[in-house]
């Protein structure tokens, strides 16, 4: 390789507002679309990088398109466009230096910035991280806060379907939440892995009653059982019961990670390209927690196939990686890019050619950009 000569031509923000067509709840509400951010960069010699923010306006920062627009049109672009890119690593410290929080926004430009140079190199985003452990990826199926039946429904669907692993939305009705669990180890048995996750919605006492009531259950981890900002109630939950505790919303940055480690707060960390600021930062996250011997998933905001194929070459270049992450390109119907990402036996191919090494669908961009 002769290094990085890269001239930043343009940069776009495409608002994109794409149907989700799987029924899917959690204790935060219903999830029925999608109100994404595409970032389209273009090179001065017309090499094109793409990025995702993923973004839900009620979840941590609840950034939305309009505050990504404004991140990166007003403060991100100065260090990037009519610059040249010699250094990703040095440009991604400028990105992080030219506006505080704004993690998704981050993201997107990062995951483009990759894209960008990975095809300047002619090499797959897994080769640029390092190379690939693995060529296909084991993914979680997700089981949304429903009734009981449904719930016996889904868990067989999964398990006919190859999945070693599913993970079942809890934290509006105790009782319920218990029925589902035994009913989904009823339905599938034991040769399947079980978490659950709350999304924060139990106190911390309450939480080591109702995961004791389900430890009978193999459960492998319970996610975020208390709210992201009680650090000190999660450590509390970690103590006290018998179950691998993961923490997701309490976790987005490499400084988050380390506060969760030096209070000995959880067991497993949810860790996202979105929530992190990019693909950089998620890594640094995963490096730490490998480092403390806590074992990491990768967490969903129900990505389109750029964000999910990002996290599929995160995955692939990984070891830490232990627990099957949340890729679920099932959730919609069309996606922007084409052929769309395919799940197969609970396994999803990661993309190998040049970049995130998919395909972006303009036509289906057009189709659902929003004003």
């Amino acid at each position: 390789m002769n290094g990085i000569k890269l001239k930043i031509r343009d940069i776009e923000v495409i608002p994109v507002n794409v149907p989700i067509d799987f029924y899917y709840a959690s204790s935060l509400g219903i999830r029925g679309q999608s109100e994404f951010i595409i970032i389209r960069i273009t090179s001065s010699d017309g090499l094109v990088g793409y990025g995702e923010a993923s973004l839900e306006h009620n979840w941590l920062e609840g950034e939305t398109q309009a505050s990504v627009k404004v991140a990166v049109e007003k403060y991100i672009s100065k260090f990037l466009v009519n610059e040249e890119i010699k250094s990703l690593a040095l440009t991604l410290y400028q990105i992080n230096k030219a506006i505080a929080g704004n993690l998704y926004a981050k993201s997107s430009i990062d995951i483009a910035l990759h894209d960008l140079v990975c095809k300047y190199l002619g090499i797959p985003l897994f080769d640029y991280l390092g190379g690939k452990i693995t060529d296909e990826i084991p993914v979680k199926f997700n089981i949304p806060i429903t009734k009981t039946e449904e719930v016996v429904r889904l868990s067989k669907f999964a398990k006919n379907k190859g999945f070693k692993t599913i993970k079942l939305k809890v934290g509006l009705d105790e009782k319920l939440d218990i029925q589902n669990v035994e009913s989904i180890r009823s339905a599938v048995g034991t040769d399947v892995l079980l978490g659950v996750d709350a999304n924060g919605a139990w106190r911390p006492k309450q939480a080591v009653k109702i995961i004791k009531r389900m430890e009978d259950f193999d459960l492998l981890f319970v996610e975020q059982p208390v709210p992201r900002w009680d650090i000190d109630g999660l450590s509390y939950v970690s103590r006290n019961v018998n179950v691998p505790i993961m923490a997701d919303e309490s976790i987005a940055t490499p400084s988050d990670a380390i506060n969760l480690v030096k209070k000995n707060a959880a067991d497993m960390f949810s860790v996202y390209i979105g929530k992190a600021g990019g693909i950089n930062e998620a890594r640094k996250i995963i490096n730490i927690a490998e480092s403390a011997g806590i074992q990491c998933t990768l967490g969903s905001n129900i990505e389109l196939g750029i964000g999910n194929s990002a996290k599929l070459h995160v995955a692939a270049s990984s070891f830490n990686i232990t627990v099957a992450p949340d890729i679920a390109p099932w959730f919609y119907t069309e996606d922007v890019i084409s052929p769309r990402l395919e799940c197969e036996d609970g396994k999803i191919k990661v993309p190998k050619n040049v970049g995130l090494g998919i395909r972006v669908d303009e036509d289906k961009i057009e189709k659902y950009r929003v004003n």
